[in-house]
C-alpha cells in the first residue's frame, strides 16, 4: 500500500488503483494495514474529485481507528482528521473544516509533540479555515506557530518557510493590515531568492544540506522538480503510509 500512496501523490491514480486491488481488504488483518487501505481508497476518491465518497471513506477509517487502534495509531488519526478538514476546505465549509482541523492539531500534538514538522501541515490548513471566517487573531496565531516550527525544524531557507510567510501575508492583507502584509511578503520573496533550486529527479546531495532542497513530487518528472510556487499553501491531503 505504500507504493499505492506514492502513486496517489504523483497523480497516477490508475497505478494506485492496481496496487490497491492487488491487496484486497479481505486479505488484511493488521489494524495499520486495514487503516492504510481505507485511507488509500479515500485519497483515490479525493484525487478524482469524488469528495462525498472520499469523506465517507475517511470517516469510516476514523471510526475504525477509534474502535481498534491504541496510542500507536494517534498519528493515523491525526492524518485522517486533517484530510477530512481539507475536504471541507475544498468545499468551502469553513466552520466544519475548523472543527476537524482543531481535532487534528490536538491529535498531532498527542502523537508527535508540539514541535514536529508534521504539525505545520495541519496548522496551515487551520489558519486558512480561520481566515475564511474572519477570525484574524486565531488565524494569525495558527500561522505564527506553524512558521516557528518550520523555521526550527526545516530551516529558514526552506520552501515551506517561504510558503508560510506568504500565507501570513495573505492573512494580514485580509485583515486590512496592508503595511505589515507588504513587509512579510517582501521577506518571503527575499527568502525564496536564497533557497537553492530543487534538484532534478534522480540526483542526490550530501545529507547535511538535504533539508535545504525540495524534492520533485515525481522522481521521473524533472519538469515538476523545477516548479517553485509563490502561492499560499493549499489545503493539504496526505496519502496514507504505513508507520515504520
Amino acid at each position: 500500500m505504500n507504493l499505492a500512496s506514492l502513486y496517489i501523490e504523483w497523480g497516477r491514480y490508475d497505478l494506485a488503483e492496481r496496487q490497491r486491488m492487488a491487496a484486497p481488504m479481505s486479505m488484511l488483518t493488521e489494524t495499520s494495514d486495514i487503516s492504510q487501505a481505507l485511507g488509500v481508497m479515500a485519497s483515490l476518491a479525493a484525487g478524482r474529485g469524488d469528495l462525498t465518497r472520499a469523506q465517507a471513506a475517511y470517516e469510516e477509517n476514523l471510526a475504525f481507528l477509534r474502535r481498534n487502534g491504541g496510542p500507536e495509531c494517534e498519528l493515523q488519526v491525526s492524518t485522517t482528521l486533517n484530510n477530512i478538514g481539507s475536504l471541507d476546505l475544498r468545499r468551502e465549509r469553513w466552520e466544519s473544516a475548523e472543527g476537524w482541523l482543531q481535532m487534528a492539531v490536538k491529535s498531532q500534538r498527542a502523537a508527535s509533540g508540539d514541535s514536529h514538522p508534521n504539525l505545520t501541515k495541519v496548522l496551515g490548513n487551520l489558519a486558512v479555515a480561520q481566515m475564511k471566517q474572519r477570525k484574524w487573531r486565531e488565524a494569525e496565531a495558527s500561522v505564527q506557530e506553524g512558521l516557528t516550527i518550520s523555521r526550527a525544524s526545516l530551516g529558514q531557507f526552506h520552501p515551506l518557510t517561504a510558503a508560510y510567510l506568504d500565507l501570513y501575508a495573505t492573512i494580514l492583507e485580509s485583515a486590512g493590515r496592508k503595511k505589515e502584509a507588504r513587509e512579510v511578503r517582501r521577506e518571503a520573496e527575499s527568502l525564496r531568492r536564497q533557497i537553492p533550486p530543487p534538484l532534478p529527479g534522480g540526483l542526490t546531495v550530501d545529507l547535511s544540506t538535504l533539508r535545504s532542497f525540495t524534492k520533485s513530487s515525481d522522481p521521473g518528472n524533472s519538469a515538476n522538480a523545477r516548479k517553485q510556487t509563490k502561492q499560499p499553501m493549499p489545503a493539504s491531503i496526505s496519502a496514507p503510509r504505513r508507520p515504520n
